[in-house]
């Protein structure tokens, strides 16, 4: 191996000398030499089954610790474009993959050992003049507060407590240290350190854009008191098809003028489904060409029904779309269909294209679907939001503990492809959802314990491959840290957590971080 690598960075510098100076010729070689050193190492490291304990970002790269106690460095380049950027990093559950640029592509696994670990992003969006907390079972593989504790380096918390830390007067830019310990000899076993991006509260006299897809988080509104009630945000807009109700004493269904696009058990996959059936539509998925799906006749009538109080038990699915029912008569067909409209006819199990002069029957395989974020906006006349967060993966993977994370992957990205396709200026937000699901004690029989790790699993994904990549387009903005797992939840009369796992008490200042990043990037 020893003789391939120096043939090569021979071979290499061979072609390099005619076409560059003496400078850029010994920074290509070392380029090159750096490259193969990390290829050699993690090539050794993979032929002996040696595994990756700890992955620590720097300010300049990562540093990846391995089982038998080496470790590689990565730099990133300068700026995203010159220096010494060596590889490309993607996780993908229990392995982590390393492309190299010679098109060689090295997976080492991910901490076989029960070492604990902590995972924050580089980045934590802080209100200002606002509580800003900072929950540790969010953000810690396993919570055993007998055996391990995060401790936090600083003077400015207004509270530094065993499970959660809060920041009431964040600075910009100050670093938030956390560092995990075992209990036993009291040996630091990870640290991490992130940057406080600042919102300032109540500033800015334009009009905001901003929209949110997500699942029941989304459709209960987690968001609105930091978005809507506290005026942290002002002169927002809220886009989407859904209405935002918001509880009064005086009209329980108020609805507030605000949209998202939220829905009770939503997947990722489902935002790719092309849905026939009478309680689901989204407006993302359409044919190829001039053709548009607006979902189905029996869907567009029991939305009626619900709009008009008759089936008040159907709320969840077909409520909420009161602003969108103008489009349509009451028997769920277009109102005013032009060349290219696609309907589900339920009566006739039977998809219909609107041909210009009247509907007739086609087949879903005469057309290549796709998910296009232009055509929906364009369909229902949505104004273009300058920011698209999206909040997803709970009823994904919270029950599965091995799950792979490469189709979410796929979907996400086409997500944001398509929304920066249609709004070129936009910023795309992955929110990372809740990672503490309810009781550690499995008293309620809901097993949350393995819930908990699922998601952290998720979490840690999330962080792995979309943290320290705006310059691809993706904004990481945390929202599971605010999650208190035992005070935010509701308790039954015995003692029991319920509605789980929605931290409902919570809802209150979930919002805040992405206030904090709509306020900071506005």
């Amino acid at each position: 191996m020893k003789n391939l690598i120096t043939t090569t960075i021979l071979l290499c510098c061979t072609l390099l000398l005619p076409s560059c100076q003496n400078d850029d010729w010994k920074e290509e070689v070392e380029k090159l030499r750096n490259e193969l050193n990390v290829q050699k190492q993690l090539l050794e490291a993979s032929q002996n089954n040696i595994y990756i304990t700890h992955v620590a970002t720097t300010d300049d790269g990562y540093t990846i610790t391995l089982s038998d106690g080496s470790t590689v460095v990565l730099q990133n380049g300068i700026d995203g474009t010159d220096g010494s950027q060596i590889t490309n990093i993607s996780a993908n559950g229990d392995q982590m993959t390393f492309s190299f640029s010679d098109g060689t592509q090295i997976t080492l696994a991910v901490n076989k050992s029960d070492v604990n670990e902590i995972c924050l992003p580089s980045y934590l969006y802080m209100l200002s003049d606002t509580r800003n907390d900072i929950f540790v079972e969010p953000f810690i593989k396993r919570w055993y507060p007998f055996d391990y504790s995060v401790l936090f380096n600083g003077d400015f918390y207004s509270r530094r407590l065993e499970r959660v830390v809060s920041v009431d007067k964040p600075e910009n830019d100050k670093k938030i240290i956390a560092n995990l310990y075992e209990l036993k000899n009291f040996t630091r076993v990870a640290t991490h350190s992130s940057r406080i991006r600042l919102g300032v509260k109540g500033t800015g006299n334009s009009e905001v854009v901003a929209q949110i897809i997500g699942d029941s988080y989304t459709q209960g509104a987690f968001y609105k008191d930091a978005l809507l009630r506290k005026g942290y945000v002002p002169n927002l807009k809220l886009v989407g098809l859904r209405d935002v109700k918001v509880e009064t004493e005086d009209d329980p269904q108020y609805t507030t003028g605000q949209y998202d696009e939220g829905r009770n058990g939503a997947c990722m996959s489902w935002y790719f489904e092309v849905f026939t059936g009478n309680n689901r539509y989204h407006g993302f998925m359409h044919p190829d060409g001039d053709f548009r799906y607006w979902g189905s006749t029996e869907f567009w009538q029991l939305c009626f029904l619900v709009e008009k109080g008759e089936r008040p038990n159907l709320e969840a699915t077909n409520g909420k779309y009161g602003s969108c029912l103008y489009k349509f008569n009451e028997d769920g067909y277009l109102k005013s269909p032009t060349k290219g409209d696609i309907l589900y006819d339920n009566a006739k199990r039977s998809f219909v294209m609107y041909d210009g002069s009247q509907w007739v029957n086609v087949q879903k395989d005469d057309f290549t679907w796709n998910f296009d974020y232009g055509k929906y906006l364009a369909m229902w006349n949505i104004t273009p939001p300058q920011f698209l967060a999206e909040m997803l993966g709970l009823n994904d993977f919270r029950n599965n503990i091995n799950a792979d994370f490469s189709t979410f992957d796929k979907q996400l990205r086409i997500v944001k492809e398509s929304y920066l396709k249609a709004v070129p200026n936009g910023k795309f937000v992955i929110l990372i959802p809740c990672s503490t699901c309810g009781t550690m004690d499995n008293k309620d029989g809901n097993f949350t314990v393995m819930q908990n790790f699922a998601m952290w699993r998720f979490r840690k994904y999330l962080i792995d491959n979309f943290d320290k990549k705006e310059s691809e387009g993706y904004y990481l903005v945390d929202i599971g840290i605010t999650i208190d797992n035992e005070d935010g939840y509701y308790y039954d009369e015995e003692g029991m957590q319920i509605y789980q796992p929605h931290p409902y008490k919570n809802y209150p200042t979930m919002g805040i971080p992405l206030a904090a990043f709509i306020q900071y990037h506005r």
